[in-house]
């Protein structure tokens, strides 16, 4: 009796898995492509600032 039910929940787990990962719904999402470049702006300067002051650092303590 235990396998009958642990079958027909694992089928109806699948069948519910199927329909959200093949679902045919398209979202479209609109992006303003300048805010999307500000987003890796910030991140840029600040690894250039990180390197800038590693480089400062070994020129003042040299090893």
């Amino acid at each position: 009796m235990k396998i009958k039910q642990l079958r027909t929940s694992w089928r109806k787990i699948k069948r519910e898995n199927s329909r959200i990962l093949c679902s045919s719904r398209v979202v479209n999402v609109q992006y303003d492509p300048n805010s999307y470049l500000k987003n890796f702006d910030d991140a840029i300067i600040r690894t250039l600032i990180m390197h800038l002051n590693h480089s400062q650092q070994d020129l003042q303590h040299p090893q």
